[in-house]
């Protein structure tokens, strides 16, 4: 296998031996640094290349009497698969997006075996992963809609004759946030009473960043409006004694990697009548004006 050191050894009998050497292409050998020939006569090639050392070795042994013997050894050079690198497009996938891996094998002799793996095993079919081959040295894989149950890692396995070798790429799909649709306990309010609402997300990726507004603008603190988050997936907004200011539409705004969403509810809040000037009573004469 290219790459590999690989050592030849002398196919000869008989005895005493007094020399052995080698040759290819009729050069004696050594010819370069990574080739030796050991004092039992074998011969050591470091790190085998296809280009320079594929052929036909022969070794030649001799005797004292000047006696010699030829050995014709074949060396044919394999070279394993080599994967090109990949990764997904993006290193966060939102649910719902299209997905897709090319595996290439730049290197290496045919014919070469690809398959696909998910965390180490056979992708289910039940995921709907689709594996297409172009050609004898690529493979696609894709996904139509990804969703939370295909996060994992995806292995292109390459096999021929020399070796195999892989590649891997993580998938994590991140989901949007979704809010619980909420409003004000009373459609109307009257001046002075309690008014709370929470915003609760039901699903979505962490970290969540929860954002409240007033009429689309960040809320004043003049308002004396309070906020208090429960944990990372809910935030109470509470009015302890509601005003006509207070009027308006409360919006919670929720982002995280994936996407931001929002929902708004109305406040409206009414008034009981009053005296603006409170009468008098008088006295009057019938008949007079």
């Amino acid at each position: 296998v290219a790459g590999d050191n690989v050592m030849l050894t002398c196919p000869m009998y008989g005895y005493p031996i007094d020399l052995i050497t080698w040759e290819k292409d009729g050069v004696i050998l050594p010819i370069n640094l990574r080739q030796t020939v050991l004092p039992n006569g074998t011969l050591v090639i470091e790190k085998i290349q296809r280009a320079t050392d594929s052929g036909k070795y022969t070794c030649i042994v001799q005797n004292k009497q000047g006696q010699s013997a030829r050995g014709d050894v074949e060396v044919i050079v394999m070279v394993p698969p080599k994967i090109t690198p990949f990764s997904f497009q993006e290193e966060l996938l939102r649910e719902g997006m299209r997905a897709r891996l090319q595996c290439v094998v730049s290197e290496g002799d045919l014919p070469v075996t690809i398959k696909w793996f998910k965390d180490g095993r056979v992708i289910p079919a039940e995921l709907g992963v689709v594996v297409r081959e172009l050609d004898d040295v690529s493979s696609i894989l894709a996904i139509g809609s990804v969703a939370p149950r295909h996060n994992g890692n995806y292995t292109c396995v390459a096999t021929n004759d020399a070796a195999s070798a892989s590649h891997t790429a993580a998938l994590f799909v991140n989901v949007a946030p979704k809010i619980i649709p909420f409003s004000f306990q009373d459609e109307h309010l009257f001046e002075g009473v309690l008014a709370r609402i929470s915003c609760v997300v039901y699903q979505g990726d962490l970290p969540l960043t929860i954002l409240w507004m007033k009429d689309g603008r960040p809320i004043s603190p003049d308002l004396g409006i309070t906020r208090r988050d429960i944990d990372d997936y809910s935030s109470i907004l509470t009015i302890e004694k509601v005003q006509t200011t207070h009027n308006g539409n409360y919006t919670c705004v929720v982002s995280n990697d994936a996407a931001t969403v929002n929902y708004t509810a109305q406040l409206t809040v009414y008034v009981p009548p009053r005296w603006i000037i409170e009468p008098l009573d008088s006295t009057a004469v019938k008949g007079e004006t």
